[in-house]
């Protein structure tokens, strides 16, 4: 968790459930190859709190997104904070960078 990786995405779902909010994306790597991400968030109840609705993202929204990724390499992480196209951030009261 002492890494961070900022991506340029395309929202591909955006799933509002217990336990935990999950965001679905595409972006590309060094080699400029679309990779299929995932990334986990809190519950619903305290992405609320923290600004999020569940309309918050939609598939095909444009964002930079900055995860905590996963050390094996495969392109799943951990939320820090979502940059929408219109400048607005949204992030995680537990947000580090």
């Amino acid at each position: 968790m002492d890494q961070s990786v900022t991506l340029r995405a395309t929202v591909t779902e955006f799933s509002w459930s217990s336990p935990h909010i999950v965001i679905y994306f595409d972006a590309k790597n060094e080699k400029g190859e679309v990779l299929h991400w995932s990334c986990e968030t809190s519950a619903p109840p305290k992405m609320h709190r923290d600004g999020w609705t569940r309309q918050s993202l939609k598939p095909g929204d444009q964002v930079a997104i900055v995860v905590h990724p996963a050390k094996n390499g495969q392109p799943v992480g951990i939320l820090i904070r979502v940059l929408l196209a219109d400048g607005h951030q949204l992030g995680t009261a537990g947000e580090s960078n």
